[in-house]
């Protein structure tokens, strides 16, 4: 398995450069072109996306302009980001790495950022589904849901479990929605096949009638199967590209 240390120390060490065994830190341009890095999964930055310029950038990571300048250079020279003249700086087209390793290690973060996401929803959604005190709006979701196809079934399916969330007594909950949402984006980008939507789709039929038959326990039950399969899926994905 590649883990995220390794992409990290691909970066740090990439020009056959042994392990340093001092406690030296890298300097902090290096830093920041690992939080760029973090900012593009957190973003959804695809291939072929522009990104911010230097002095936004600098405004987010609070570094000056020429640190940041320095961490794009670092994220240029080895494929992740390209200057286009007169446009902007942008994703690499394909991310063509010089390392068939790095790109998988890069895909593997975006998929453990989702499984960190599934793990909040596990914690959060199921009690939600608990506590639920209106059916009519998750109803309504699923019923969104059947009829959705292509893209429009991950907007469905954020919109079920948003409705879940805001069908609560907790007026706090539907601010935690992004939790929902990027969770289910990871899913997406992880290109899921027919079987999976099916899969969704049962299960989603199955939570609104045990909220709408006020079955609390088997809608908290439902919930958290339907999140573990979803992690399931996930950790399948990941384990493909390894």
């Amino acid at each position: 398995m590649i883990k995220r240390s390794s992409f990290f120390l691909w970066l740090r060490y990439n020009n056959d450069m042994k392990e340093k065994k001092d406690d030296t830190r890298d300097p902090l341009y290096k830093e920041i072109s690992l939080k760029i890095i973090d900012f593009m999964i957190e973003q959804h930055w695809q291939e072929g996306d522009k990104i911010p310029n230097e002095y936004e950038l600098a405004q987010v990571f609070h570094v000056g302009r020429g640190t940041v300048r320095k961490a794009i250079a670092e994220l240029v020279r080895i494929h992740i980001l390209e200057i286009r003249r007169g446009k902007g700086t942008f994703v690499c087209e394909n991310l063509h790495f010089h390392d068939e390793k790095i790109r998988e290690a890069y895909h593997a973060m975006e998929y453990d950022r989702g499984l960190y996401l599934l793990q909040i929803r596990a914690l959060i959604e199921p009690w939600a589904a608990k506590e639920n005190k209106l059916s009519a709006p998750v109803r309504s979701a699923w019923l969104a849901y059947e009829k959705a196809d292509g893209e429009q079934r991950m907007e469905q399916d954020i919109a079920f479990h948003e409705a879940i969330l805001a069908s609560t007594a907790n007026p706090l909950l539907p601010q935690l929605n992004r939790y929902v949402s990027d969770s289910i984006k990871a899913i997406d980008d992880a290109r899921p096949d027919e079987a999976f939507f099916r899969r969704v789709q049962k299960e989603h039929r199955q939570i609104c009638e045990a909220i709408e038959e006020g079955d609390h326990d088997l809608a908290y039950a439902l919930v958290l199967a339907h999140i573990e399969h979803d992690s399931e899926f996930l950790k399948e994905a990941k384990h493909a590209i390894l």
